[in-house]
């Protein structure tokens, strides 16, 4: 009988000890990144390829290397308007899978669809890249300034100042530096912006970064005076907003000059700072043919399709609060208006409304306020 016994006890600490190697084995192995993602056509000539394509600038705004040979293996379409997303093979640094997987969980989570379990595309957009404090981690943006700076070689000398009235985003003066490398992806720029009638009594209120990732994507950051990352500029600084809207108007360069005519005294000539800009563009896309990270596909101006993605989330159209589930009586009750912010893209949306008029839940930021309807989207 004590025989017996003694067995028994042998065998059942056998048996913890291999589930416990099982369970440890498990812990170490990550989780499938996949995700379902369910599209809901918002205008008539969207495609699969222009969701695909959305997705694929998305990723490349959010750190992920994208390639010119890699750029679809991880998009399948196992329904018409249902991709499922596959980063497993994309993303390998430890840290970056488990953050994708606390993020595709999140979501998943909130998902109503018992079969797949998908997520609206749009809010898969809007979840990652516009909400900034997921946009901040996915693109490893420095928690604080100083942080910034040091890492893309920036030091306290401003070069270059455009004058008040002058930039397309702040209202008061803008003062940049830039790094003092001409290697990618140590490039970076930082634009005070604050207050003062002249150049001379100036005093910065904020700080508004850019800066190269490794895959030659720009990201972008806002910084208050205490050194810590903000969510968004300062709607009485500056017309930005979240650092993700900044994608706007850079693309994925550093932005030329669009409204500056003066130089200002004690500050390098625009002539010169446009040399500079260019340059550095051309550096930048020598970098990605090095690295073989020039993905784009048709033109530059595609970036758009990932705008458009959560663009048409946020403010959806008839077309795609049908595809929805939404009858034509409730579509008929929300207060429309126009949008020809696309019109370059061969796009005019007649009626589009925001989110927050369908699901008071949404969030309204003071971007998407100040910006998305009073200058943008009226």
């Amino acid at each position: 009988m004590k025989v017996i016994l003694i067995c028994m006890g042998i065998l059942m600490a056998f048996g913890l000890q291999q589930c416990r190697q099982i369970g440890d084995r498990q812990e170490s192995i990550p989780q499938d990144l996949r995700i379902h993602l369910q599209w809901y056509p918002a205008y008539s000539d969207e495609s699969q390829q222009d969701v695909e394509v959305g997705l694929l600038w998305i990723l490349a705004y959010l750190g992920e290397p994208i390639t010119s040979n890699n750029y679809l293996d991880y998009m399948d379409w196992v329904e018409d308007d249902i991709l499922l997303l596959d980063l497993t093979q994309l993303v390998s640094n430890p840290h970056r899978v488990k953050l994708w997987q606390k993020i595709l969980t999140s979501l998943e989570a909130s998902s109503t669809d018992r079969l797949h379990h998908s997520v609206d595309v749009g809010k898969f957009v809007f979840s990652t890249f516009n909400e900034s404090e997921t946009y901040y981690k996915l693109t490893e943006m420095p928690d604080q300034l100083e942080e910034f700076k040091t890492y893309y070689n920036l030091d306290e000398n401003y070069v270059f100042a455009v004058a008040a009235g002058e930039s397309c985003v702040a209202p008061g003066y803008r003062i940049f530096n830039s790094s003092k490398t001409s290697r990618l992806p140590r490039l970076g720029y930082i634009a005070q912006e604050g207050d003062g009638e002249s150049i001379a009594d100036f005093t910065p209120n904020e700080f508004e970064v850019f800066g190269f990732m490794k895959n030659g994507q720009p990201r972008f950051g806002v910084y208050g005076t205490d050194g810590k990352l903000r969510e968004g500029g300062h709607p009485d600084l500056t017309t930005a907003g979240k650092p993700a809207k900044c994608m706007w108007c850079h693309t994925s360069q550093v932005q030329p000059l669009i409204f500056a005519s003066s130089t200002v005294d004690g500050y390098e000539s625009q002539d010169s700072f446009t040399r500079r800009i260019n340059q550095q563009n051309k550096l930048r896309r020598r970098y990605l043919r090095k690295q073989n990270l020039d993905f784009v596909i048709d033109s530059l101006k595609q970036h758009s399709l990932a705008e458009l993605l959560y663009v048409t989330y946020e403010y959806p159209t008839p077309q795609r609060l049908a595809a929805e589930g939404m009858t034509q009586g409730q579509i008929s009750d929300f207060d429309f208006h126009q949008n020809v912010e696309y019109r370059f893209f061969g796009l005019v949306f007649d009626s589009m409304v925001h989110r927050n008029a369908i699901d008071p839940t949404f969030k309204r930021t003071a971007r998407e306020t100040e910006w998305s309807e009073k200058i943008l989207r009226h």
